[in-house]
C-alpha cells in the first residue's frame, strides 16, 4: 500500500512540475526565441530589434530570430503574436501604433492591446519633430501659426496615412495651437518625407530618429520638438511647449509583449534580459545617438503607457470629432 500510495502521489504531482518550472522561468529558454517585428525590414522598429537581438541572445543563452510580419499598420504581426503559444518563445516588438492608435482608429483590429498580451518591457521613446520644407516663409512655431491662420487652408501637413500616429500628433497640435492646417495623407513615413523635400507639403510631424539625417544635412527646417525638454542632439531646436503651445507632447515609444497567459517567471526573465541589454553603455549610446531616449522600464510601466496612450487618443478623437472612414 505504501508503494502504491507513493506511486499515486507521484503521478498526481507530475503534471504540476512543468507548471512550476514554467511559472518560475528557471529552465527558460530552452530553444530559440522568435521576435516578431510587425513592420517591414529596414524601418526604425526593425533596426531596434536587430540591434537588441544579439544582446538578448547573449543574455538568455539562446538565439533570437527577428521575424518581420508587416502590414495593416502593425496589426498583422501583432495578431500573430496574440495567437501564439503563451510560452515566451514568440514575442512582439510593438509601438505606440500597435498598442495605441491602431486600437482607436481601426474598427476590426484582430487583437485587444490590453487584454491579449502580457507586457514585458518599455524599451525607449522618441519625440515627434515638427519639420518644414526649406522654402516656407516661417521659421518658428509662432510664425507658422500666424501664417496658417492668415492664409486659411493654404498650409498643409503630410502624414503616414489616415489615422496614423503622426496624423493624430498633428491633430493634437491643431487642437492645442488653433493652427489652420490641412491634412494630406501618404503611404508611410518615407513617402511623406519625400513629399516634404519636394515641396508637395509644407510641414510634417516625424520622429526624431527619422529626421536626424535631414536635420544634420540642413535639408529641412525644424520648428519644434514634441518633448517636455529639448533634445541633447539638437539643443537649438525649441520644444513646441516653450514655443507657445502649452501641453503639446507627442512622440512614439517601443515595447515588447508576449501572448496573454505567458508565465510570470518567463516574463521576469525576458524583462531582465531586455533591461540588461539596454543598460550596456555602448548599446544605449547607439539608441541615444539616433534620437531615442532609453527607458528600460518593466511590465508595469509598459502597461501604464498603453492605457495612457489609448485614453489620450480616444479623448482627442472624441473632442475633435475625427473620422477615419
Amino acid at each position: 500500500m505504501t508503494a502504491r500510495r507513493t506511486f499515486l502521489l507521484a503521478a498526481a504531482l507530475a503534471p504540476l512540475a512543468p507548471l512550476g518550472y514554467a511559472a518560475s522561468g528557471s529552465d527558460f529558454p530552452q530553444k530559440p526565441i522568435r521576435l516578431i517585428v510587425p513592420f517591414p525590414p529596414g524601418g526604425g522598429v526593425d533596426q531596434i530589434a536587430r540591434i537588441l537581438g544579439p544582446q538578448l541572445s547573449q543574455a538568455l543563452g539562446q538565439s533570437v530570430v527577428i521575424d518581420n510580419q508587416g502590414g495593416a499598420g502593425g496589426a498583422i504581426g501583432a495578431g500573430a503574436v496574440k495567437r501564439a503559444n503563451p510560452d515566451g518563445y514568440t514575442l512582439l516588438m510593438g509601438t505606440a501604433s500597435t498598442h495605441g492608435s491602431n486600437y482607436v482608429v481601426q474598427k476590426d483590429l484582430p487583437y485587444d492591446p490590453v487584454k491579449d498580451f502580457e507586457p514585458i518591457s518599455l524599451l525607449m521613446e522618441a519625440p515627434y519633430v515638427l519639420v518644414a520644407n526649406k522654402s516656407v516663409p516661417y521659421d518658428s512655431i509662432a510664425q507658422l501659426n500666424t501664417y496658417a491662420n492668415a492664409h486659411a487652408g493654404k498650409v498643409n501637413f503630410g502624414s503616414y496615412g489616415i489615422g496614423s500616429s503622426n496624423h493624430l500628433a498633428a491633430e493634437l497640435y491643431k487642437a492645442l495651437s488653433g493652427a489652420n492646417i490641412t491634412h494630406i495623407p501618404y503611404r508611410g513615413a518615407a513617402q511623406a518625407m519625400t513629399a516634404l523635400l519636394a515641396g508637395e507639403i509644407d510641414i510634417t510631424f516625424d520622429t526624431l530618429p527619422n529626421v536626424v539625417p535631414y536635420l544634420k544635412a540642413r535639408t529641412v527646417k525644424a520648428l519644434g520638438v514634441g518633448a517636455r525638454q529639448r533634445s541633447p542632439l539638437f539643443p537649438d531646436i525649441p520644444t513646441v511647449i516653450e514655443s507657445g503651445v502649452p501641453g503639446y507632447v507627442s512622440g512614439t515609444w517601443f515595447g515588447v509583449w508576449a501572448p496573454k497567459g505567458t508565465p510570470p517567471g518567463v516574463i521576469r526573465k525576458l524583462d531582465d534580459a531586455f533591461v540588461q541589454s539596454l543598460h550596456k553603455p555602448a548599446v544605449a549610446k547607439i539608441f541615444e545617438d539616433a534620437g531615442n531616449h532609453v527607458l528600460a522600464a518593466g511590465p508595469a510601466a509598459l502597461k501604464a503607457r498603453v492605457r495612457a496612450e489609448i485614453e489620450g487618443l480616444q479623448r482627442l478623437v472624441k473632442e475633435r470629432g475625427l473620422r477615419f472612414d
